[in-house]
């Protein structure tokens, strides 16, 4: 692994099956909204991966990640704080409208929605008049 890229500044365990791993990426970190997802490529022989980002808060952007494929599982064997990740592309996709909605249930499968759905609860949740309800099975 080279010392150009990502830098990874945490990695840990959220349970047996997913991680949260927070790289330096601060020109990423500035224009992020909710809605918006990453493209990750941990080194050059890898494969692209779309991955939601979780929090992007000073300079670093933070991912949950459910160790399901190659590339999230080779993500989590062999990379360590202080490693790199080669490339991330973003901020991509279309951001969510931020506004007052009033009451709002957001939900998610196990699979996928965790990261998207905490970044937008929390961003809704901020805006005076909304009361958010995150359900996620």
């Amino acid at each position: 692994m080279r010392d150009v890229g990502f830098k990874i500044t945490d990695k840990r365990d959220l349970n047996s099956e997913d991680y949260l791993i927070e790289v330096e990426a601060p020109h990423i970190a500035e224009k992020l909204k909710p809605g918006n997802f990453v493209i990750l490529l941990i080194h050059s022989k890898g494969e692209r991966v779309p991955m939601s980002v979780q929090k992007a808060k000073n300079g670093r952007i933070s991912m949950f990640i459910k160790k399901l494929g190659k590339t999230s599982i080779e993500l989590y064997e062999k990379y360590q704080v202080g490693d790199y990740i080669d490339h991330i592309v973003g901020p991509l996709g279309n951001p969510v409208e931020l506004k007052r909605y009033g009451n709002i249930v957001i939900a998610s499968d196990l699979v996928c929605g965790h990261a998207e759905n905490y970044n937008l609860s929390e961003s809704l949740s901020a805006i005076d008049g909304n009361h958010v309800i995150s359900i996620q099975s």
